[in-house]
């Protein structure tokens, strides 16, 4: 078996933009002469990347699709042992009991893991699960984090001889996604808002630690002219709690509420109209959508916490306000929306991070780094 040969086996895919991450990735592996596939739950032929879409997951009930993921695994493990593919990369967000029992599997049939971990929020000394302490530990040759506060948290709960085999690689870019022939005013239209009116979007899951409260509790204290977007599905949250903020203080025909899934196409839209993204988060590792905001060429405004300060440096390439400051946000948000701030510049900066920085070569090359190590 050669290390040459290289998938990435995910059942999450479409349903949380993974597989833009994947296929990226992917291409970036297949630069550094790598034969690529992978084995999520969508259909790509703009790649050089075998693609198996193996995981029918989605439009199922939670029961049918627990039992297909566990099988889809299955298979993709059979077929990476038939096309000889030694290494494996797999991503962990929760670190349940399912997770366990397929990486076990995969380490019983031969397949080495890369394990990219996403999500740190439960790594704490009393969270730490039993099943996800066993996979951190024992179930993967290396680990990547996206930055250096993932890093640290990891570090604070595993003990050093494990973080010998942890490494941090940025979360790539997405500055080939925008479709050119979409703009602000095909948002406009299909929206149907008003061309005359700037706009502020919050998008992504909505759930307490997002922060969307602030955002709103922000507004009657702003002295600028703008609607906000809500754009995104609950999750373990009451959407009541927000309506209750925005009915209190009266200014219900200023928002704009899409809470439900949201096509690729209406992301894109929603960041072509929108003259600057909010992102007030009250913890968070990684923000996929600060980076795909920023890939956008749409202005950012970010809580100051840790992994949003590694990539933001304010008023250069993005803003930062005071992590659950609702009056600092007001104030942020007056400072950008009034032009005190060079948006020409901010955007060009953004840009300019994505691409030198973000870049998947440059990410894919340090993953041949952590392959040569082998």
């Amino acid at each position: 078996m050669s290390i040459n040969k290289i998938a990435i086996i995910d059942y999450v895919g479409l349903k949380a933009g993974i597989d833009i991450y994947n296929m990226n990735l992917l291409d970036g592996l297949h630069a550094c002469n790598y034969s690529t596939y992978v084995f999520s739950n969508f259909d790509s032929k703009q790649s050089n990347t075998k693609v198996h879409n193996i995981f029918r997951n989605t439009n199922v009930s939670k029961v049918k699709a627990i039992a297909n993921n566990f099988f889809g695994y299955i298979k993709a493990y059979r077929i990476c042992k038939r096309e000889k593919v030694e290494w494996t990369i797999m991503h962990l967000f929760r670190g349940g009991f399912f997770d366990l029992v397929i990486m076990l599997i995969a380490q019983w049939m031969g397949l080495k893991i890369i394990l990219i971990v996403h999500d740190v929020e439960s790594l704490d000394a009393k969270a730490l699960s039993f099943t996800r302490r066993i996979i951190l530990k024992r179930l993967n040759q290396w680990m990547v984090v996206h930055n250096q506060f993932s890093y640290t948290a990891l570090k604070s709960v595993l003990p050093d001889k494990y973080m010998q085999r942890v490494h941090v690689i940025k979360h790539g870019n997405f500055v080939d996604l925008p479709n050119s022939a979409l703009n602000r005013q095909t948002a406009i239209e299909h929206f149907k808002l008003n061309p005359d009116k700037k706009y502020v979007l919050f998008f992504g899951q909505i759930k307490k630690v997002k922060g969307l409260d602030l955002l709103l509790e922000a507004v009657p204290n702003c002295k600028s002219d703008f609607e906000i977007i809500i754009a995104g599905k609950l999750r373990m949250d009451n959407y009541e709690r927000y309506q209750e903020i925005i009915d209190q203080h009266q200014y219900g025909n200023r928002v704009h509420a899409m809470i439900r899934h949201i096509s690729d196409y209406e992301r894109e839209l929603l960041f072509k109209v929108a003259e600057l993204i909010v992102i007030p988060y009250r913890l968070i590792f990684q923000s996929g959508v600060l980076i795909m905001a920023m890939s956008f060429n749409t202005p950012v405004l970010a809580s100051d916490l840790d992994p949003n300060k590694e990539i933001i440096e304010h008023g250069r390439n993005g803003m930062l306000f005071k992590s659950g400051d609702s009056m600092d946000l007001a104030k942020q948000l007056d400072s950008f929306l009034s032009g005190e701030l060079n948006e020409r510049d901010i955007k060009a900066e953004a840009m300019r991070t994505m691409t030198e920085e973000f870049g998947w070569h440059k990410i894919a090359k340090q993953y041949h780094s952590i392959l040569l190590k082998s």
